[in-house]
């Protein structure tokens, strides 16, 4: 073989835990990445990325695409993993460069510059940030005031997927059935839209919720949950009168 045949050396060390993922999605039928990604609670695209290669998913993650596949997660998973980070942390080291160049001293106002430039760009990150929603899940949200009632109208059999945030990368944190309430405390549009045949665009609210931690159980909303959730404005609407109780986020 030669040199330009040759496969890179994480791709050679991590094609034995991808391998070994590819056969059991064949075992499944062969879902689409959006069905295995609704199954494991974890957005399409980092569901793409374990599957080519292009990352190594912690053990928790890797267990739930292993399971929407309707496989087992056992030791040797767990050694291919380890197999794979290792290697991988190896050849990113292995890139790093022997020494840092010395510190240009010649050149002090090019430098004062790159301050100057580096300060102001701290400083409108800052103010954009003060302008985005919220999507700390965590956070403690005690008390029930500025809730108003919104209700699922649409969920399959595994429910209304309430995230961790709003976004694609929002990790699932329950599921509420049809026709339940969740108390919402604010909307924001965001820039990801599951279900675009809907019409109503990338709405979602933020909800009171119970955990905060990952889980695809059935969970129940009420004004004094001490964490918060988000579900898409899609598949859920303000119960009347109160909608105009719930604000923008």
């Amino acid at each position: 073989m030669t040199e330009h045949e040759q496969k890179p050396v994480e791709q050679v060390a991590e094609r034995g835990f991808t391998a070994r993922l590819e056969r059991l999605r064949s075992d499944a039928g062969h879902p689409t990445l959006e069905t295995i990604s609704r199954h494991a609670g974890r957005s399409m695209g980092a569901v793409s990325n374990t599957f080519t290669g292009k990352a190594v998913p912690s053990n928790a993650k890797a267990e739930r695409i292993v399971a929407a596949l309707g496989g087992t997660f056992d030791d040797e998973w767990r050694e291919l993993l380890d197999r794979a980070r290792a290697e991988r942390n190896r050849t990113r080291t292995d890139d790093e460069p022997d020494s840092v160049p010395a510190p240009d001293r010649k050149r002090p106002r090019r430098r004062t510059v790159l301050i100057a430039g580096i300060v102001a760009l701290v400083v409108v990150a800052g103010a954009a940030i003060a302008f985005l929603p919220d999507w700390n899940g965590a956070a403690d949200r005690s008390g029930s005031g500025g809730v108003g009632p919104v209700v699922v109208t649409r969920a399959g059999p595994l429910g209304l997927i309430v995230r961790s945030s709003g976004t694609r990368d929002g990790e699932q944190i329950g599921s509420a059935a049809e026709g339940q309430t969740l108390w919402a405390e604010c909307h924001a549009v965001t820039d990801f839209d599951p279900r675009p045949d809907t019409g109503k665009g990338p709405v979602w609210y933020r909800v009171r919720w119970p955990s905060s931690g990952p889980t695809k159980d059935f969970l129940g909303s009420t004004p004094d949950d001490a964490y918060v959730g988000w579900v898409y404005g899609g598949f859920a609407v303000p119960r009347a009168p109160e909608n105009t109780q719930i604000p923008h986020c």
